[in-house]
């Protein structure tokens, strides 16, 4: 597997998605990334990014590292682009959450959820680990 790297950390403050969007964007298109992809990549980064900064509370380093990499291996042969998202908040993997019931109306649904749930359709590959105590959640789109 081959892969190359590029990391910017962030303010964990909602004011930083804007910047956060322009590096991602940047990123995506130095990889050729098709436009339609650089469309998913910036839902898909707004709602981790979000979810950060509203739930992770990251007290003692409240900044949020985003590394941008471009990855070939057999799962992706003509590669795949991807975006980790690290957080110094407490343990939390976010794919170990319940799946939203998405039978019932939008009055008898849990609130929450939904998010998490769009992230993993829209990506090919979602990951989470606990590392260095932080949480480090990656998501990977096939070119």
């Amino acid at each position: 597997m081959s892969h190359t790297d590029e990391s910017r950390t962030f303010p964990a403050e909602l004011e930083a998605l804007t910047q956060v969007h322009q590096f991602v964007c940047q990123q995506a298109q130095s990889a050729d990334a098709q436009d339609t992809l650089r469309s998913k990549l910036e839902l898909v980064v707004e709602e981790v990014f979000v979810n950060i900064i509203n739930h992770a509370r990251p007290r003692h380093k409240p900044e949020v590292e985003v590394t941008c990499s471009l990855e070939q291996n057999d799962s992706a042969p003509s590669g795949a682009f991807c975006v980790a998202l690290r957080d110094w908040g407490p343990p939390f993997n976010p794919l170990d959450q319940q799946q939203p019931n998405l039978e019932l109306s939008v009055e008898e649904r849990a609130i929450g959820g939904l998010g998490i749930h769009l992230v993993k359709q829209m990506a090919d590959r979602c990951e989470y680990r606990r590392e260095n105590d932080s949480n480090l959640f990656s998501i990977c789109f096939y070119l």
